[in-house]
C-alpha cells in the first residue's frame, strides 16, 4: 500500500525536527504497523517483529544518549526507511535489519572515537585551565607587588604616581574636588639611630596600617620614601582633607612602641592642599609638600593646609 509511502514520507519529515527519542518510538511505531501488514507466516513475523523493534529501540536508546556525536544517524535512518517504501515483505525487513546492525555497529565505533577523543580534550582543557589560573595568578601577584611597599604594605611611589595622575584627570572631567596630604615622622633618623632599624621598621609598617584604616575605601596611602607618606582624598575638600590628616595626627601620637624597659612614641607632621582648576598633578603634589616643610618650620606635629603655607 500507499500507506507505507505517505507514513514514510511523514517518518522522513519527523527525523528532521524530533528529538532523537521521539524519532525512535516512531521508527518503532512504524515497523510494527508495517510487519502486520506483511503476508508472511505469523511465527516468522513475530520474530522478525521483534528483532527490529529491540534493535530500533536500541538505536534511538543510543541517539538519546549520544545525541551531540550522532546528528547524522536520522538522516541515515530515513534512508533506509525510503528503501522499505514499495515493499513490505519479511525479506526487504531483513536486509533492513542487516543495514541498522551495521549503522548501529559503526554509530558504536565512531561514538567511542569521539568519547575516547572528548575525554582526551576535556582532561588537555582542565589542565589549561589550571594553567590559566596559575598564571593569572602569578601576573596578579606580579602586578600587585610591582605597586606594593614591601615593608609596609602600602601602597608604593609608582602606584601613587599612577592614581594621582587618574584622580586628578576625573577630577578635571567632572569638577570634583581633590586633596593631597603628605606627612613624615618627626625626627626619624633619631629613631632608628637610637632604637635600631627593626624597631624603626615597626614603627613605620604601623603608623602605615593605622592611618590607612581611618580612611575611607576610596582613598589611597603610599609610601612615599623613607619615613614620608602621601595621601589621595578624591572628592574631599581642603576641610575635609586636614580633619582626616588631624586625626591620624592624633592617632600617630598615642601609639605605643615597647623598646626594652623604654616605651617609644612619636610625632607626625603634615601637609594638606585641595586641587584648584588649572593646577597639574605635580603642582598639586609639590604645594603639598610645601605645606608639610611649614609644619615642620613651624614646630613640627602639626597639620598645616597649602592656604597657611602661602
Amino acid at each position: 500500500g500507499g500507506w507505507v509511502h505517505q507514513e514514510a514520507e511523514a517518518l522522513i519529515r519527523r527525523g528532521e525536527t524530533d528529538s532523537p527519542a521521539e524519532f525512535g518510538r516512531a521508527v518503532a511505531g512504524f515497523a510494527s504497523r508495517l510487519m502486520e501488514s506483511a503476508r508472511q507466516s505469523r511465527a516468522q513475523w513475530v520474530q522478525e517483529k521483534e528483532a527490529f523493534v529491540r534493535l530500533v529501540g536500541e538505536l534511538a536508546t543510543q541517539l538519546e544518549e549520544m545525541r551531540q556525536t550522532t546528528g547524522g544517524m536520522g538522516r541515515r535512518l530515513s534512508e533506509s526507511i525510503n528503501r522499505i517504501k514499495t515493499s513490505e515483505t519479511v525479506e526487504e525487513l531483513q536486509q533492513l535489519r542487516i543495514l541498522l546492525v551495521r549503522e548501529a555497529e559503526d554509530l558504536k565505533r565512531g561514538t567511542q572515537v569521539l568519547q575516547s577523543r572528548l575525554v582526551e580534550s576535556q582532561q588537555q582543557l582542565v589542565q589549561a585551565r589550571h594553567r590559566v589560573r596559575e598564571l593569572s595568578e602569578e601576573l596578579e601577584k606580579s602586578r600587585t607587588e610591582s605597586m606594593t611597599d614591601a615593608l609596609t604594605g602600602v601602597a608604593n611611589r609608582r602606584a601613587f604616581e599612577q592614581t594621582l595622575h587618574r584622580e586628578h584627570a576625573r577630577s578635571v572631567r567632572h569638577k570634583l574636588p581633590l586633596s593631597l596630604v603628605m606627612f613624615d615622622l618627626d625626627h626619624f633618623k633619631k629613631v632608628n639611630d637610637t632604637y635600631g632599624h627593626p624597631v624603626g621598621d615597626k614603627v613605620l609598617t604601623t603608623v602605615a596600617e593605622r592611618a590607612g584604616k581611618m580612611l575611607r575605601q576610596s582613598d589611597l596611602i603610599a609610601r612615599y620614601g623613607g619615613e614620608e607618606f602621601v595621601l589621595i582624598l578624591p572628592e574631599a575638600t581642603l576641610e575635609a582633607a586636614a580633619a582626616a590628616a588631624e586625626k591620624i595626627r592624633l592617632e600617630v601620637m598615642r601609639l605605643r612602641f615597647k623598646t626594652g624597659n623604654q616605651m617609644l612614641t612619636v610625632t607626625s607632621s603634615f601637609g594638606v592642599c585641595e586641587w584648584q582648576p588649572g593646577m597639574t598633578p605635580e603642582e598639586l603634589l609639590h604645594q603639598a609638600d610645601q605645606a608639610l616643610y611649614r609644619a615642620k618650620q613651624g614646630g613640627r606635629n602639626r597639620v598645616v593646609s597649602c592656604l597657611e603655607a602661602g
